[in-house]
């Protein structure tokens, strides 16, 4: 679902603040994606607030989502700033 009929594209919208975020996204992407199509998805370590410092500014998005919630068990100081 991320790529055109060019075969191209990427998900830029993994970003967490937390690591075991980033990490739990990791390995189940290991788990069921495989090689060719896990190279699309870009895992970022910051806030989603700063989403357009990896994004190129010309970029067409199809989908922009946010889960704003606590990650279960997670650090629950750690929020999204706007």
């Amino acid at each position: 679902m991320i790529h055109d009929e060019s075969g191209s594209g990427c998900d830029y919208s993994t970003t967490d603040i937390q690591n075991s975020a980033l990490e739990s996204t990791s390995s189940v992407l290991e788990m069921s994606v495989d090689s060719s199509e896990r190279k699309m998805v870009k895992l970022f370590h910051l806030c989603h607030s700063k989403l357009e410092a990896v994004v190129p500014r010309d970029t067409l998005a199809r989908l922009v989502a946010f889960n704003l919630r606590h990650l279960s068990g997670g650090d629950k100081a750690a929020i999204t700033r706007s």
